[in-house]
């Protein structure tokens, strides 16, 4: 539902935390009877693999 509305794997997974939270929190507050955070999808997110500077690229930087 929220992929619908254009949202990155990412920001829906931060949103799903912020739900487990509070969840959770409710749960130990006795206003759950149990925590129902685990029910919870966690989206699969791209790994993004970042290259790092060459030598020479770092040499120009620190000119």
């Amino acid at each position: 539902m929220l992929e619908e509305l254009g949202l990155k794997v990412n920001t829906i997974n931060g949103r799903i935390r912020s739900v487990r939270g509070l969840i959770q929190f409710l749960h130990r507050e006795s206003y759950l009877p149990r925590d129902y955070s685990a029910d919870l999808p966690v989206l699969k997110a791209e790994k993004v693999i970042i290259q790092a500077f060459s030598e020479e690229e770092i040499a120009r930087l620190l000119r």
